[in-house]
């Protein structure tokens, strides 16, 4: 077993695990949401939408529920009327329930339409698109609704017309719910694929944090090939819970979190036609992040939409070794050797650069900010990019940045880490980072100014005079992080 460390953060133990590993049964996860769009090639069926409007017909029982049929003013100009189309809704599910559907009937009259803005549409086809917003039905239920509205309205004719390739699926969202006692080996891992999402480019990363509970965990990477997983869309990854969790009784499924992976915003999105495929690559990458995290069958939590089903069908497990999470701890450990640890001003220059959003900076704000003597700041710039870690180009005004963004991070990693034990300019306190107003000064909080990045984490103590303490700690370095006593949830400051 391998112990990586990254920055100042805790060690992180994964274990080695046969590629061909399976389990005999696996989780079956539910669908949470669906959006797609289907289109039938015929107005027809709107023209029928409209005299079945006209005829004051709005309400239905399809499925047990009652659907109401409504209408608005749509995005498109009628080319026959002069006027804003009208689009009709067909919905279900009343405020109280998770369980909602709403299907949108919209007519697409072809090319050269003009919009409600006075833009042109150039979309070729003509017909009646239909979009799906759906909690809690699968595709089969969709498709049930569909056929049994059309069926009452005598337009079962256009069923059949029905194209799943022409189809988009817009989002598809499987989640499982989870024993909050596991929340902190999720959260573990979703921090190490954020890292290292981090390290490839561009993501997006939210994340809320109520009294040491993860409200809201949101990561969007382009990819997640670092632990073995690739898709042709965008993947998003979920941890989140019920906002007035804490309402809930101690045996309530609602005070427990939720894990949940879906179609993200991506520039091409798959077909209604690979749904079932999508679902079964979406549910072994969400039953691969619990096996990471080391869920085991009872600590899956039932809830009304969520049945602790099993299936026997045999999900191939990856080994838990995120790819690069190695390459970005030697990077550190290589990077400390090139330092030049006997100058404090060079790696002060350094440590300003690294501490930057993205670790980008221009030559007139680090002079400022650094109070080092420009002359010498070029002499050092030049050293750094000699040994390759930085680059510079000079487009009216000098920029200063990264060759890559595994550089940069093994660089702020390993100045946090000096940062705890030398003094050369930049000091850690309660993982935020510090500048010292003067260079010539000691550390006291009076001669500090934050640089970089603001932490906002929460930060837990044992007991309630701890928290007094460090509360008035945190207020006299303007650091505003919630602070938390463990095991009893009860928040200062």
């Amino acid at each position: 077993m391998d112990n990586i460390t990254i920055g100042n953060n805790k060690p992180f133990a994964y274990k080695e695990i046969p590629l061909s590993h399976v389990r005999d049964k696996s989780i079956i996860p539910v669908t949470h949401k669906v959006r797609l769009t289907l289109f039938i090639p015929t107005l027809s069926l709107y023209h029928l939408l409209i005299s079945i409007f006209e005829s004051k017909r709005e309400k239905f029982i399809i499925q047990d529920k009652e659907f109401t049929l409504w209408s608005k003013k749509g995005g498109f100009i009628n080319p026959n009327t002069g006027k804003p189309a009208f689009e009709y809704g067909l919905s279900s599910g009343d405020k109280k329930s998770p369980s909602k559907t709403t299907v949108f009937f919209k007519p697409i009259f072809g090319k050269g339409t003009k919009t409600i803005t006075g833009k042109v549409n150039n979309i070729t086809k003509i017909g009646t698109d239909i979009e799906v917003n759906s909690s809690y039905y699968d595709l089969e239920d969709i498709f049930k609704l569909i056929h049994e509205f059309l069926k009452q309205i005598s337009g079962e004719r256009f069923y059949d017309m029905i194209d799943t390739k022409q189809g988009k699926l817009l989002n598809l969202e499987r989640h499982i719910r989870y024993n909050q006692e596991k929340e902190p080996a999720v959260r573990e891992v979703l921090r190490i694929i954020h890292e290292l999402a981090a390290t490839r480019g561009e993501y997006d990363i939210r994340d809320t944090v109520d009294m040491g509970n993860t409200l809201f965990y949101k990561i969007a990477s382009p990819t997640y090939d670092f632990i073995g997983f690739t898709f042709l869309y965008q993947v998003d990854i979920k941890s989140y819970r019920f906002d007035a969790y804490e309402d809930r009784a101690k045996e309530d499924a609602l005070r427990h979190p939720k894990l949940e992976v879906f179609i993200g915003k991506s520039k091409e999105y798959p077909t209604v036609a690979e749904y079932e495929t999508v679902k079964a690559q979406l549910d072994e990458f969400l039953l691969n992040l619990c096996y990471f995290a080391g869920l085991k069958d009872e600590d899956y939590i039932e809830d009304a939409y969520f049945k602790k089903e099993f299936q026997d069908t045999a999900i191939q497990y990856r080994p838990w070794k995120p790819e690069g999470y190695t390459e970005l701890h030697d990077t550190i450990t290589e990077i400390k050797g090139q330092l030049p640890l006997n100058n404090d001003h060079a790696m002060l220059c350094l440590a300003i650069i690294a501490t930057q959003e993205n670790g980008y900076i221009t030559m007139p704000y680090l002079e400022k900010i650094s109070q080092i003597p420009k002359r010498s700041l070029w002499r050092y710039l030049k050293y750094y990019k000699e040994k390759g870690i930085i680059q510079t180009t000079n487009e009216g005004v000098t920029s200063i940045y990264f060759p890559s963004r595994i550089i940069w991070k093994g660089v702020k990693g390993a100045i946090e880490q000096l940062a705890q034990y030398m003094d050369f300019g930049i000091v850690r306190r309660y993982q935020q980072n510090y500048i010292k107003k003067d260079l010539s000064k000691g550390q006291q909080d009076t001669n500090l100014k934050i640089i970089g990045e603001v932490n906002t984490e929460p930060i837990a103590v044992e007991t309630k005079e701890d928290a007094q303490i460090l509360s008035k700690d945190l207020k006299r370095l303007k650091i505003n992080r919630p602070i938390f006593i463990e095991n009893v949830h009860i928040k200062v400051g």
